[in-house]
């Protein structure tokens, strides 16, 4: 369950788009409403955020890519061939659409029959997955918050086609923080589900205590970027003390930062 101070910690972001809570069931989920669209799976994000609500989805229903993705539907060899990025001007030639097929992961046939989104801050389940949709100065205090503990690299890795696989099942399977651009997929830009710009950020269920435990901890606005006058001369005091720390013999608590406050 997703703690009290994280999810206040997630309020705090004060994002524009609610973050949105993903479980991927195999059963069909008790005590859960479930909402009966064949809408892509990307827009159900968009969805949660708009309406407040949270509910399931069959699976099998789905509208688009998603119910390939995730392994409840084979997909056609038609797909796979690359034609029908190549037939929409996405790729030089099937072969360039074609290899994207070689370099993703579906899930196991039919383990992800049922998928539960709701928002974040209100979700009474453990989530799979938490879905981020922030302009960057809040993106950065997120992406910044996923390594403050764990000093892992930023990562972004996605393609123009197929987005709701590096949106659901790349961070699921590799356990990586992952993130796109809006206005970069086709599916989404097609859809006009958010304006350009914006940064979609995946957090997995492995790294989602990293997460909240910067969320809570870190410095939001760091202080050396800040302008008044107060935070510089907090800044030039600590470098005074910083500067001799370059001396190996200089004191320092290796639990403390050198800097003085």
């Amino acid at each position: 369950m997703i703690r009290p101070s994280a999810k206040e910690a997630m309020e705090r972001l004060d994002l524009q788009h609610c973050p949105v809570a993903v479980k991927f069931c195999y059963n069909r989920p008790d005590g859960y409403e479930e909402l009966e669209t064949e809408i892509p799976l990307c827009h159900h994000l968009k969805n949660v955020q708009d309406t407040g609500k949270t509910y399931y989805i069959d699976v099998a229903r789905e509208g688009c890519m998603g119910k390939h993705v995730m392994g409840v539907e084979p997909i056609e060899p038609f797909a796979q061939s690359g034609a029908v990025g190549f037939q929409h001007g996405i790729f030089r030639q099937q072969a360039c659409n074609a290899r994207l097929y070689y370099e993703i992961d579906f899930f196991k046939e039919n383990t992800a029959n049922f998928i539960i989104f709701g928002p974040a801050t209100e979700v009474d389940f453990d989530p799979d997955l938490i879905v981020f949709v922030a302009p960057t100065e809040k993106a950065d205090i997120i992406m910044r918050a996923s390594s403050f503990a764990s000093g892992d690299l930023y990562e972004s890795k996605s393609s123009n086609v197929l987005g709701c696989h590096w949106l659901f099942n790349y961070p699921y399977m590799s356990g990586k923080t992952n993130f796109m651009i809006t206005g970069m997929h086709f599916g989404m830009k097609r859809a006009k589900l958010y304006p350009a710009g914006l940064h979609i950020i995946v957090v997995p269920y492995q790294k989602l205590q990293n997460l909240f435990c910067g969320l809570e901890e870190m410095e939001w606005e760091l202080l050396p970027t800040k302008d008044d006058d107060l935070s510089k001369a907090i800044v030039a005091k600590g470098y005074e003390k910083f500067d001799r720390a370059h001396d190996k013999e200089f004191l320092v608590n290796p639990n403390e930062r050198v800097r003085c406050l």
